[in-house]
């Protein structure tokens, strides 16, 4: 995987200009990235907007180990929350802006954590308790209203998905799959959990109640599928494929009906994001002979390239407002920046 640098620059990018922010990049997902026989001085990956906007945790190796660190949206007030000598990752700001939980592999184990936003009050949420597992909390993300975080662990065997009450009570297996299950996020009504299984070898897009009951599988396909995201919405879900050879984009209806791929070429497509409206898909794609951004209408019509500057630019992800995208770019050589530009490539 690849990820991007830290400083304050700026760059000429495609119908405008992309502002760096700093050192950020790299969504830690389940498939390939861009670049990945690159070797960058370190790695700064996975951000995560605050519900306001105005600023962004991620983590960064810019000292040896990931840690996590804030910046301003506008890219000033850089300031590092943790600070431990392990590795601290996946933040991601509750949606009332009071925590920010993560996963670290203090003591060896991977475990779950939260901290407050001005780096106090951080506490443990999970513990091993004598399983033998070395995942014992990964991959955290909050409920809508807050309440409650869902995370992989495999403290029982195999990866499967918990849940748990904000402040780490009630921790409960919500996925009981013969082979694992991950990288799950609630839909936008809460209604229920998209998730990524894997059965009897075969991985693809399943669905539950918010629960954990009525488990079913969306897509059934030799070729992985997975990182299913609903539309806001409540509508269509995106996910990623390479059922057809390549990593393409595929959309379906909620049920799993009318599934059909969206982004059909000889290029590698990764990473959505939908805009907050639902109106857009962010993603990138090497259809350039390098990666760039593209978005595309909800449909999968009117797909358009927002960057081009020669380097590598991934890991689209919209601000909250939906006016802008942050995403990791190495632009600069070497290490990896996050950068900011208008929603539309504008400025």
């Amino acid at each position: 995987m690849i990820s991007p640098e830290h400083g304050l620059s700026s760059s000429t990018v495609r119908g405008g200009r992309a502002t760096a922010l700093v050192a950020v990049g790299l969504l830690a997902v389940s498939f390939a990235s861009p670049g990945a026989a690159q070797s960058p001085s370190f790695l700064n990956i996975n951000p995560s907007w605050s519900p306001d906007g105005k600023r962004l945790v991620f983590q960064s190796e810019r000292f040896g180990t990931n840690e996590l660190f804030i910046v301003d949206a506008d890219g000033g007030n850089l300031r590092r929350l943790t600070s431990n000598g392990v590795d601290d990752t996946h933040p991601a700001w509750s949606p009332d802006g009071e925590l920010i939980v993560f996963d670290s592999n203090r003591g060896g184990v991977w475990e779950i954590y939260v901290i407050r936003s001005d780096g106090t009050r951080e506490r443990r949420l999970t513990y091993r308790e004598g399983s033998r597992g070395v995942e014992h909390g990964r991959h955290p993300s909050w409920s809508p209203d807050g309440k409650r975080i869902l995370f992989d662990s495999d403290r029982e065997g195999s990866l499967q998905v918990y849940e748990m009450d904000r402040d780490g009570r009630a921790p409960r297996r919500l996925t009981a799959a013969r082979g694992r299950a991950g990288h799950a996020a609630y839909t936008p009504d809460g209604r229920e959990i998209l998730y990524t299984g894997v059965v009897d070898g075969n991985q693809d897009v399943w669905v539950m109640n918010a629960d954990g009951s009525n488990p079913r599988r969306l897509t059934d396909h030799p070729g992985p599928d997975g990182a299913g995201r609903l539309s806001p919405d409540g509508r269509t879900i995106a996910f990623y494929s390479e059922r057809e050879g390549n990593p393409d984009i595929f959309l379906m209806n909620r049920d799993g009906s009318n599934l059909r791929n969206v982004t059909r070429d000889s290029a590698t497509a990764y990473e959505l994001a939908w805009s907050p409206d639902g109106r857009t898909i962010a993603y990138y794609s090497s259809a350039p002979g390098r990666f760039e951004l593209f978005l595309m209408d909800a449909d999968g019509g009117n797909q358009r390239q927002i960057t081009s500057t020669g380097y590598d630019n991934a890991w689209p992800q919209w601000s909250p407002d939906g006016r802008s995208v942050v995403f990791a770019s190495n632009r600069d050589g070497g290490d990896w920046e996050i950068y900011r530009m208008a929603a539309d490539g504008a400025d």
